[in-house]
């Protein structure tokens, strides 16, 4: 599954690559240096692919992971004090009866 979502990744860099570095080409109108360094720029992500696909893997499920700890964090600490300030209340209720 890991392999997969990786590839997914590489597909998307590389196809964003290529659209970013076209688009680019066509609006730089008559500035040929822009032309001929943009798709050499754009190259690198390319090549660099397989690495770059990896750590963008690694980047988004640290990032959810991260996510679901602080909301399973934030859930035992609510119930915590809920549980704690539950029978607090119910003393005060009690004693002023």
């Amino acid at each position: 599954m890991d392999a997969h979502l990786i590839e997914i990744v590489r597909y998307f860099i590389c196809i964003w690559c290529i659209i970013i570095a076209i688009v680019i080409m066509v609006r730089a109108d008559d500035n040929g240096f822009v032309r001929r360094i943009t798709p050499l720029v754009f190259l690198v992500p390319v090549i660099f692919n397989r690495e770059i696909g990896s750590a963008v893997y690694l980047v988004i499920g640290s990032t959810l992971e991260t996510i679901l700890a602080t909301a399973g964090i934030g859930f035992v600490l609510v119930g915590a004090v809920v549980i704690i300030v539950f029978p607090v209340f119910a003393i005060v209720r009690w004693m002023f009866r």
